[in-house]
């Protein structure tokens, strides 16, 4: 049968439950539930006498539901290893076992199965694995649950040998796999996983397996993917069933495309599937067990008409496969919103992997909301827990839900889980109220949800921060706001008529409660501005300034500092030299001229570090958002330059081929265009890491070697098109290299800046750390290229490894002197504050001066070219430059300071 609802076979066959109505009178084996081969022996032989049996557990009782219980108690101590038990399907449709189910949505339940419904199960399973007497297969499951016993009636009925081993282990897999002792495995997508993760303990060994079956719980295509990468000559197939309908579906993963991995196969033989209106999986077959077994021994049939078992999953059947979409019973309902538990876990899974496996979703109820989403993840993934519930957080926005009180999260020791290893959902909300007096995470900060003052704070914010978790007691900063997202934020508010009290108080760093209660919502364009900045009245009623803030503008200053240094270097000897000082100033000052490519560089990379690897789950959208809009700033800057370049060399009469047009693209605005271009593949490489400096330390030195081999492996002779890719790959003075490996230095001292708790002590390690580390460095420079030629700035000095290094060390020195003098920011005078303010403003422009300002010679060669006298082309060229900047600086003077 295959229609728009359903596919399969088109089984007729008289339902199987009609041969068995009640049990009341029957002798029951009750087999004790231990996963060894006397078990094993136990079952086989019940099989083979067509003894009704079932497996006995303390939470399973079969009072009053059969004539009388015989109890076979099993050795103490379990036989594991290898054995070789024989086993003859039967097409008997008599009772054969009675098996309970996993009790994850609540009180297991007794289910009676034939010996026509195993044999189904096993003739399915072998046809579409090819099993062979040849299989000696390691049982990763226990064989007391219906996927290891399943696996024992498959193997045995073809002859084979099967391993028990006293736990599952990934190195004995291996191990066992390169002695040529086992050819296939089974187990649950939780311990496969656990191999994937252990790739290593199997390695070139895994070509050996040639079996495995995957079952009881959901698996990702990606992991799939990942299991026949590792087992290339496995036959892998992942099966969907019930207690009620074991193996249901199968999915040849080995063979599949990878457009299907993510589904769980489609059915084969006696089976048939359909969805039906509310999305339930409807299977029929002959694998349906008889009934469930209840009071005096009835068996209550679990089919309607024409044999259709209704169960409470939800799916799709695309492309002839069946996509299971979770538990109908796992729906929660946020105010009308419905979320599936399993999709929450998936979700969050796939942007924190770690946490696959390790958390768990059900419904919680909320007299507010009626239910709220609980999530739960295990205690020894609690350095995660911030990103487990940002990421949370995160997908429950994409749903449409919001609010903050929509999620409670909680820490356990172990999350509750049946023998096959499923998740017991039902039994987290005890959980919840157990634990609820100690220590649980229910929202981002302690405190109540939002009030509509703060509420439309929040969204404005997120606006430019993207959808990040905010509280009342959230600064700006603190959801991941930086100098350049304060310029954006700053020009949202002033176009939404936000009061200056208030764009004054975010960019101080003010929480979200502080704002909301501002008085005087005065629109900003018809606030006075004061006659004097430093006297203006602060936004808040204490003008000390946060201790996130501090750290801001102090980045900020040091990113000023930087860009400021840019258009001394660039346009310094012009001036100095028309004043008569050119050669002293060069003599003297040649360490600051040069400090503007490197500078730039230190501070991009400690912007990085300090703004968007901490927490980067959690504000991954907002800061995707702010690269973006930086790379089309610097990607916009790049070809108009370029643009301007060529147009000069035309009007110059040259001949522009490929080369000449390769080369206009190169510049420091290439790197930064490039860098940031793909910092959506970088990026959240490095923030996944428990500590990126691992990672940015090593970059230093490796990137240098690379840098300096670069000059013996790249060709000395020009290319043509392909001539940037030569200069960026380490010909250039631009190159990926050196910029990178300066920028990751200072990424790695902006995350260890972001990690300290105490700004005054950090302060001080900044100003002596670095202070001493710059001298060093200084020193290192002279050695290196004679202390005389530092007063050339073209010494190979500025370009070593010390000379880089020096600046590096120099803006950690700045930062670390703002942070010693604003926390005094109320005491300072006038003549102090103007500097600093300038600083801030300037840090937070930094990146439109640095990409602007390049723009200004070649316009003033475009307009020297078009016939203009060089004074008024330098002119107007200057003019438009730092008319732009100047209607920039004073918005957002304004904005942070009256």
């Amino acid at each position: 049968m295959l229609n728009d609802h359903g596919f399969g076979q088109d089984s007729r066959r008289a339902p199987a439950d009609s041969a068995v109505t009640e049990l009341g009178g029957t002798r029951v084996l009750e087999i004790a539930a231990q996963s060894s081969h006397d078990f094993l022996d136990a079952a086989f032989a019940a099989y083979a006498r067509r003894q009704v049996f079932a497996i006995s557990r303390p939470d399973t009782s079969l009072r009053g539901m059969v004539g009388s219980v015989e109890r076979l108690e099993l050795p103490e101590r379990p036989r594991l290893g290898w054995g070789h038990p024989s086993h003859e399907p039967s097409d008997a449709t008599d009772a054969a076992q009675i098996v309970f189910t996993s009790g994850t949505e609540g009180p297991p339940k007794a289910i009676v199965l034939s010996h026509r419904n195993l044999a189904d199960v096993v003739e399915r399973l072998n046809a579409i694995m090819e099993l062979t007497g040849e299989v000696r297969e390691y049982v990763g499951v226990p064989v007391t649950y219906s996927f290891g016993l399943g696996r024992a009636r498959a193997v045995a009925a073809v002859g084979g040998q099967i391993y028990l081993p006293e736990r599952f282990d990934p190195a004995e897999i291996g191990r066992m796999l390169a002695r040529g002792e086992i050819n296939a495995a089974s187990a649950v997508p939780s311990l496969w996983r656990l191999v994937l993760a252990n790739r290593d303990a199997i390695g070139a060994a895994g070509s050996q397996m040639r079996w495995i079956e995957i079952g009881s719980q959901y698996m990702s295509g990606p992991d799939k993917s990942a299991m026949r990468e590792l087992f290339p000559n496995a036959r892998i197939v992942q099966h969907y069933g019930l207690t009620e309908a074991s193996r249901s579906t199968f999915l040849d993963v080995s063979r599949a495309p990878e457009m299907l991995l993510d589904s769980v196969g489609r059915a084969a033989g006696s089976v048939a599937l359909k969805i039906a209106q509310d999305g339930a999986v409807h299977i029929r077959g002959d694998h349906i067990a008889l009934g469930r077994l209840g009071p005096g021994g009835t068996v209550v049939p679990l089919t309607e008409g024409e044999g259709w078992l209704a169960t409470r999953d939800r799916g799709e059947i695309r492309e002839d496969h069946l996509w299971y979409l979770g538990r109908l019973d796992d729906q929660i309902n946020l105010a009308g919103i419905k979320v599936g538990a399993e999709m929450i876990e998936r979700a969050v899974a796939e942007i924190v992997p770690a946490a696959a496996g390790r958390i768990a979703a059900a419904a919680l109820s909320d007299p507010a909301r009626g239910e709220v989403v609980l999530l739960a993840y295990e205690e020894d993934t609690a350095q995660l827990a911030p990103v487990i519930e940002a990421a949370a957080r995160t997908v429950l926005a994409r749903r449409g839900i919001e609010a903050p009180g929509a999620l409670r999260v909680m820490a356990v020791d172990a999350l509750p889980r049946t023998g096959t290893d499923k998740i017991r959902r039902a039994a987290l909300p005890a959980l919840w109220e157990e634990i609820q007096g100690d220590a649980v995470a229910t929202d981002v900060t302690p405190g109540a949800d939002l009030t509509d003052d703060e509420a439309r704070v929040a969204a404005v914010w997120q606006r430019v921060l993207g959808p990040v978790p905010l509280s009342p007691e959230s600064s700006y900063y603190d959801a991941g706001g930086d100098s350049l997202s304060s310029v954006q934020i700053g020009l949202v508010m002033e176009a939404e008529r936000w009061s200056r009290k208030s764009v004054r108080a975010t960019l101080e760093g003010r929480t979200i409660g502080e704002i909301a209660g501002l008085e005087g919502v005065v629109p900003f364009s018809e606030e006075p501005l004061g006659a004097d900045p430093a006297t203006a009245a602060p936004a808040h009623a204490s003008d000390t300034l946060p201790d996130r803030t501090v750290r801001n503008w102090s980045v900020s200053i040091a990113r000023g500092v930087m860009a400021l240094s840019v258009l001394v270097s660039h346009w310094g000897p012009g001036l100095f030299g028309a004043l008569g000082v050119g050669d002293f100033v060069e003599r003297w000052f040649s360490t600051i001229y040069r400090a503007g490519t490197p500078g730039f560089a230190a501070v991009f990379g400690i912007g990085v570090g300090f703004y968007m690897l901490p927490d980067f789950a959690a504000r991954r959208e907002g800061i995707f958002r702010r690269m973006a809009t930086s790379f089309r700033l610097v990607a916009t800057g790049l070809v108009l330059l370029a643009f301007i370049d060529l147009l000069n060399g035309y009007m110059a009469g040259e001949q522009i081929g490929t080369r000449r047009f390769a080369n206009a693209f190169y510049g420091v605005l290439a790197y930064y265009a490039f860098i940031l271009g793909t910092a959506r593949y970088w990026l959240p490489a490095l923030a996944a890491l428990r500590d990126p400096r691992i990672v940015l330390v090593p970059l230093v030195p490796a990137f240098w070697i690379a840098w300096q081999g670069s000059a013996v492996i790249l060709p000395g002779d020009q290319f043509d098109i392909l001539e940037i890719a030569r200069l960026m790959a380490g010909q250039g003075g631009y190159n990926v290299f050196k910029m990178t490996m300066v920028a990751a230095a200072g990424a790695a001292i902006g995350y260890w800046i972001a990690r300290q708790d105490d700004t005054r002590a950090l302060s001080g390690t900044l100003l002596l750390g670095g202070g001493s580390a710059a001298a060093l460095c200084f020193l290192a420079m002279g050695q290196v290229g004679g202390f005389d030629n530092l007063g050339d700035r073209d010494s190979m000095a500025f370009t070593s490894v010390p000379g880089l290094m020096f600046y590096v060390a120099a803006a950690a020195t700045l930062i670390g002197g703002g942070m010693r003098i604003l926390p005094y920011w109320e005491r300072l005078s006038h003549a102090v504050r103007l500097p600093l303010k300038f600083l801030v403003v300037a840090g937070s422009l930094a990146l439109p001066i640095y990409v602007l300002h390049q723009l200004v010679i070649p316009g003033r060669n475009l307009l020297l070219h078009a016939g203009l006298p060089n004074l008024p082309a330098l002119a107007l060229a200057m003019s438009l430059f730092l008319t732009a900047m100047g209607y920039a600086g004073r918005r957002l003077w304004r904005m942070y300071f009256g």
